[in-house]
């Protein structure tokens, strides 16, 4: 599906800095920040005093029900977020929505309120006042953070960086034309159950990353959004493995980046047919065993990352079947054995390679030197590397930064020669100060 009207955030853009591990993260938006602790005063009068026996209750409570989006045990458990909820639009809400005349309206009030009363505002930043006009006779489209397609309908809900902790309740996602869901950069320990049987069809943008949900990876909640295209749930402590059936449940993911996690197993053939796949992060996770060839099949794949791992034996030479690479390629800091790839140079326009600190027992490829404009960044340091350093190397006019120390390489890199002729070439680290190579031009010998 084509992308929701109005963006969560401004999308990060790729960093192409060599080291550390580039960061993910949502631009703070420019709202103020925080969940009030208390609903705004109103007319106490315009409150009915009925008992919970009332037939406003009852309608309430079937409308609530009947829209799926709760359930009517939730309803009934005393002092849970739900009834509080309930208790709000029934008692409460000074518009006072008929559950028959606009149950739409009703629904989408009720959710936030759940949310309200899900989340905890941790304490002011910056001086700026809680959020306004939640829990108000505002038209609920004017809350801060909602954001309405023209029918009136809750179409994103955008709260990054609010300082928010608490529970993020699954009501939250069963609004039937919700395409984006922003929590990202608060203190979310925890993401209730999804309701069972329900599908989250309109979601499109899910950015939960940079909180401290301490959960199972969602698998069962993310399988039920057929339409979701961009997945950010990175810095958190989900654990657990990834399902093979994501790709076949979510064929139009274009973003999926889950990095600093506690995610384990092994990552999913399956995952190759991701046919639309654009941007795949996992690195700083506990993946073990092989990294499957089938992720060769990837057409679109332009930045991969599954660095920090514990991803061991080949690495599959088919990724040097994937001509629109042309941001990162990370696969430093695992346990990768044997040659390496001599498809590599196949590559299309990569910016980074990052293949340092792994086993690898193989010379140099000279087929690096195809790589030619693109790569600036080459990372090779800490293997176990032998050999000479090919001449091709100095085919990359824009390298800027080349790490070989840590190896077991040989030979001469002469001044006169083409690797020393690189005048991009500002970073260059070898084993000249102790070891069988000699480099004439490096920028640091060790």
């Amino acid at each position: 599906g084509g992308g929701p009207s109005v963006p969560l955030t401004s999308a990060p853009s790729m960093s192409i800095q060599p080291s550390p591990v580039p960061t993910i993260s949502a631009q703070p938006s420019d709202m103020p920040t925080n969940l009030p602790s208390d609903s705004p005063s109103s007319d106490p009068t315009a409150s009915p005093s009925a008992a919970p026996t009332s037939v406003r209750f009852q309608d309430v409570t079937t409308a609530l029900v009947a829209s799926g989006v709760t359930s009517e045990d939730a309803l009934n458990t005393e002092n849970s977020v739900q009834s509080q909820a309930r208790n709000w639009v029934t008692f409460d809400d000074v518009r006072m929505v008929d559950p028959a005349a606009n149950a739409a309206q009703l629904v989408q009030r009720y959710v936030l309120a759940v949310f309200h009363f899900s989340s905890v505002v941790l304490s002011a930043v910056d001086g700026v006042v809680p959020l306004s006009p939640w829990l108000s006779g505002e038209e609920e489209c004017n809350w801060e953070g909602v954001n309405c397609n023209g029918d009136g309908n809750i179409s994103q809900f955008i709260l990054d960086t609010k300082n928010l902790q608490g529970s993020i309740p699954p009501e939250l996602l069963l609004l039937p034309n919700l395409t984006g869901l922003n929590l990202q950069n608060n203190a979310f320990s925890a993401m209730a159950t999804a309701l069972p049987g329900e599908s989250f069809s309109a979601i499109e943008l899910l950015y939960l990353g940079d909180n401290k949900i301490f959960h199972e990876f969602p698998n069962d909640v993310i399988l039920r959004m057929p339409n979701l295209r961009e997945l950010r749930v990175e810095s958190n402590i989900f654990s657990g493995g990834l399902s093979a059936d994501l790709p076949n449940a979510c064929p139009n993911i274009e973003v999926f980046v889950v990095s600093h996690n506690r995610i384990n197993g092994d990552l999913p053939p399956t995952f190759g047919s991701f046919s639309k796949l654009q941007r795949f992060e996992i690195d700083n996770n506990f993946l073990v065993n092989e990294l499957p060839s089938e992720i060769g099949l990837l057409p679109l794949i332009q930045h991969f990352d599954v660095s920090n791992n514990k991803l061991a034996k080949l690495l599959p030479s088919e990724i040097g079947q994937w001509p629109n690479a042309n941001g990162l390629l990370k696969f430093g800091q695992n346990s990768f054995t044997g040659a390496l790839p001599t498809e590599l140079g196949n590559i299309g326009s990569a910016v980074s390679i990052n293949l340092d600190r792994n086993r690898f027992s193989s010379t140099i490829p000279s087929e690096l030197g195809q790589l030619m404009k693109a790569l600036q960044y080459l990372y090779l340091h800490d293997n176990d590397l032998t050999g000479t350093v090919p001449d091709e190397i100095g085919n990359l006019t824009n390298l800027n930064v080349l790490f070989i120390q840590q190896n077991s390489l040989t030979g001469t890199i002469a001044a006169g020669g083409p690797i020393c002729a690189l005048e991009s070439l500002t970073t260059f680290w070898s084993d000249c100060s102790g070891g069988d190579i000699v480099c004439e031009c490096c920028s640091e010998c060790l």
